[in-house]
């Protein structure tokens, strides 16, 4: 018959056998590098849009013999809005990162530390106002993302849900980039912007060659 100490470490033993892996948090989720929209969520953006006269406007950074960029004077740079097809900079244009999907280097690692788990860590130097990487996923609405709470989520740990504007919901669960991973903050060393779009991006916010963040 076991004693109380020998179910004690059975126990922690069956608990260490159970920690998360690095493997097995990649393995939650596909790899995506475009969000992706229910047919509910299109819809709704699209009311959003006509609801608000959305629309993008070619900015005057050409006028004022500038390219569009974080030290210039552009005005859907500080609109937080990319620039489109309509930007006079053409090539030169650099606020167009979400659409090119212009990524810094990155990795998720384990920290070392069990109560913080995974987190990404930059492979490059990135300096200050930089874009680091969008957060993408499964856009939907909120009524999708309640009942994908209650229901297929309902017994998993590791939720990523992420909540926009006008009702939108962003799911990073099944299917996202790495971004998922840097939804908490051990220090704080990025801000998390809206663009257009409908989704949210990191930038940082000081020099830093490597930081993690934890989940």
């Amino acid at each position: 018959m076991e004693d109380g100490h020998g179910k004690s470490k059975r126990r922690k033993k069956d608990k260490k056998r159970k920690r998360r892996t690095l493997e097995d948090a990649l393995n939650e989720f596909d790899p995506i590098f475009k969000n992706e929209y229910s047919p509910e969520a299109l819809s709704l953006v699209s009311k959003i849009r006509k609801d608000d006269n959305y629309e993008t406007h070619p900015c005057s950074c050409k006028d004022n013999n500038e390219t569009c960029n974080y030290e210039s004077s552009c005005m859907n740079i500080m609109c937080l809005v990319e620039c489109d097809n309509s930007c006079r900079c053409e090539k030169d244009c650099e606020n167009r990162k979400i659409q090119k999907s212009e990524w810094k280097s990155l990795e998720v690692r384990f920290t070392g530390n069990r109560k913080i788990g995974m987190g990404v860590f930059a492979k490059q130097k990135i300096e200050k106002k930089s874009f680091i990487i969008e957060y993408v996923g499964n856009v939907i609405t909120q009524t999708e993302s309640d009942e994908r709470l209650s229901g297929v989520y309902a017994s998993q740990k590791h939720r990523y849900i992420l909540h926009l504007t006008s009702g939108l919901v962003l799911d990073s669960t099944e299917k996202g980039s790495c971004a998922r991973f840097v939804n908490h903050s051990c220090e704080m060393w990025r801000h998390n912007y809206g663009f257009q779009r409908d989704c949210p991006v990191w930038t940082s916010s000081r020099r830093r060659k490597s930081r993690q963040t934890r989940n």
